[in-house]
């Protein structure tokens, strides 16, 4: 296998999509933060039924806050 692949950028700037089309390109396996994020989004007191309440108040400028 290669040497890693990382990709840096803001919320909803399509890390993952991209990260899918090298990932099939070179034949690698991908692991985004989306996958892992929330076990360490809890350690410091995040909760996804909170993040909803705010989403469902202040839409993604909230959640983004949040």
């Amino acid at each position: 296998m290669g040497k890693p692949v990382i990709l840096i950028g803001s919320i909803c700037s399509r890390k993952t999509t991209v990260a899918e089309i090298i990932s099939n390109k070179l034949d690698t396996p991908q692991c985004s933060i989306d996958d892992v994020r929330f076990d360490y989004y809890k350690e410091m007191g995040f909760s996804k039924e909170q993040q909803e309440r705010i989403r469902q108040k202040d839409g993604f400028k909230g959640v983004y806050t949040y």
